[in-house]
């Protein structure tokens, strides 16, 4: 019980500590566009005791786009099926997104709010 107090003080103060932009906005271009399957499986291994042991593994289908924002000059991916299905390799979007800044002004972190193909 006190871990878990402990844990959400830390993450109380943490959290206060930026602050969030007004909503920018920028354009970027997508660069490509990913589909991984669901998949669904066993995998073996041998425990610390060298017992063997089997694992199911499975993943959720992932649909993702790999976008290079102009200002930032900065390559990440954004996920969703609805996004992937309306962009194309090429093709410029506007991101609206946020910054979080420290204390001292420094651009700590962004987060794109929503994607206008």
């Amino acid at each position: 019980m006190t871990r878990s107090l402990l844990l959400a003080a830390i993450v109380l103060m943490v959290s206060g500590c930026y602050k969030e932009s007004p909503l920018q906005s920028e354009r970027a271009e997508v660069l490509q566009m990913t589909y991984v399957p669901s998949t669904s499986g066993l995998g073996t291994g041998m425990t610390t005791g060298g017992n063997l042991t089997v694992t199911s593994v499975s993943t959720d289908e992932v649909w993702a786009i790999v976008v290079r924002c102009y200002d930032h000059n900065k390559t990440f991916s954004l996920r969703g099926k609805d996004l992937y299905q309306k962009c194309r390799v090429g093709q410029i979007i506007t991101l609206k997104y946020v910054e979080y800044t420290n204390s001292k002004g420094e651009v700590m972190d962004y987060k794109t709010k929503s994607v206008e193909p």
